[in-house]
């Protein structure tokens, strides 16, 4: 049988790029290098873009050709719905070019036979790590210890700015949700994990790294995670289902009395009628983008605002400053933006590109989700992950871990090689099936 960890070994340039990509994409994410004025480049893009120019240099990704069909039509929008906006003063120049440069990185695929399981190894080893960091940081406030920003202690210049990493679980809280340290939010940290959770169920199954990433969650109090597992738990259920039915089992009836009887569970139970309360996270993030679609509506719609014009639907009401009572819980950083609504994804494509403009953008965001994809439940995952959960198409970081995780490299035909069939046949993964010999002849 296929032996991933032998194959690893065998190729240590390969592993040792995914281990850099993997611990940058966790542990260096909030790392920025300053470009001067307002603008900043996210450590992570200039890493894992040097990695991807190594294994340019090495011959060990290509150019694929209907990926880059589908990104020129998308390059064409963005440049027809900026041509119609060059009047609109919030237009952003850099934004245009940024968009372009960082989408040109999908057009790349890995040649690794192993597809993303060597990267998915080394994500779950950073997550892992991420989420004992995220259960301590809990933890020691259950003792009263009071949790500082540890990027707080850096020069400003070097960490992302508005992020709001210190989040009470409620306003006056003395509690802190759990970002694991190292990540933007506790968003970001809930939805990093939900994956994780899901590539362990269906292909790693170590049940231990699983409890871990399951009670990791929780502190999170972030719905979206839960909204991916939600999504996808039918899939887990069918495809696993005596380890997935059970461990759900022993999480309900652990949970059962640590949300009736315990202030933290009390909190995780209000998040259920969030939606309906107006300053809510989720009410903001699901629900206020629809209205505002809905009451902003007109047939700029058509051909889109422009790059850098989300701001105008986000209605930006002021900036919160230094000694703003907002900023107690996130040290470090000088500002937050107070807005109506957080649009995703695709919302911010409707509206700073357009509905006509845009359709290239989908398309090409859509193919390279799905097209001969090695797992679908985790494209299907990842494409909710980034198309609504995820804030803007323009953050680096996500669009960095969707690659990675899913479409850096794509599925080829089972019947090439014996190792890739044994390989897909261990994580179970979609095979074409083979073509008899005669009937290639009679052809």
């Amino acid at each position: 049988m296929f032996n991933a960890r032998h194959d690893n070994a065998a190729n240590p340039g390969p592993s040792i790029s995914y281990l850099i990509m993997a611990a940058t994409l966790t542990f260096g994410q909030r790392f920025v290098i300053p470009l001067g004025g307002r603008y900043e480049v996210g450590v992570s893009l200039v890493v894992c873009g040097l990695v991807m120019g190594y294994w340019l240099f090495r011959g060990q990704i290509y150019l694929h050709a209907m990926r880059l069909m589908l990104y020129l039509g998308a390059v064409v929008g963005i440049i027809t719905c900026s041509c119609l906006n060059s009047d609109d003063p919030e237009l952003s120049y850099p934004k245009i070019v940024y968009l372009i440069v960082i989408y040109a990185v999908w057009m790349f695929v890995h040649k690794d036979p192993r597809g993303p399981i060597p990267f998915w190894r080394y994500y779950r080893l950073c997550m892992t790590i991420v989420a004992i960091l995220g259960l301590a940081q809990f933890a020691v406030q259950m003792v009263g210890i009071k949790l500082i920003d540890v990027y707080s202690l850096l020069p400003e210049k070097f960490v992302a700015k508005g992020y709001y990493s210190h989040q009470p679980l409620s306003w006056g809280s003395q509690y802190i949700k759990s970002y694991g340290i190292v990540l933007f939010e506790p968003s970001y940290y809930s939805r990093m994990l939900a994956i994780a959770l899901v590539i362990e169920a269906l292909f790693f199954k170590q049940i231990w790294r699983i409890v871990l990433f399951g009670a990791a969650i929780i502190p999170a109090f972030s719905g979206t995670g839960l909204i991916m597992l939600g999504a996808l738990y039918p899939r887990l259920l069918a495809d696993r289902p005596k380890l997935v039915g059970s461990l759900t089992v022993g999480a309900v009836i652990l949970m059962i009395p640590v949300v009736l009887f315990t202030s933290a569970g009390q909190t995780f139970l209000k998040r259920a009628t969030e939606f309906s309360e107006n300053e809510s996270s989720g009410r903001m993030r699901f629900i206020a983008p629809i209205t505002r679609l809905i009451d902003t509506f007109d047939t700029h719609y058509f051909y889109g605002h422009g790059p850098g014009t989300i701001e105008e639907f986000e209605n930006v009401r002021n900036v919160v400053r230094r000694n703003d009572r907002h900023l107690v819980f996130s040290f470090g950083y000088s500002y937050i933006k107070d807005v109506e609504a957080y649009p995703n994804t695709f919302v911010t494509i409707l509206y700073e590109i357009g509905i006509f403009p845009g359709l290239p953008i989908l398309a090409f965001i859509t193919y390279c989700f799905f097209r001969r994809s090695w797992s679908y439940p985790v494209s299907a995952g990842m494409f909710l992950y980034y198309m609504i959960l995820a804030g803007d198409f323009s953050q680096v970081e996500t669009l960095l871990l969707c690659y990675s995780l899913t479409f850096m490299s794509i599925r080829p035909l089972a019947t090439v090689d014996e190792r890739i069939r044994q390989l897909a046949t261990r994580y179970r993964i979609p095979q074409v099936a083979p073509v008899p010999v005669t009937a290639m002849a009679a052809r």
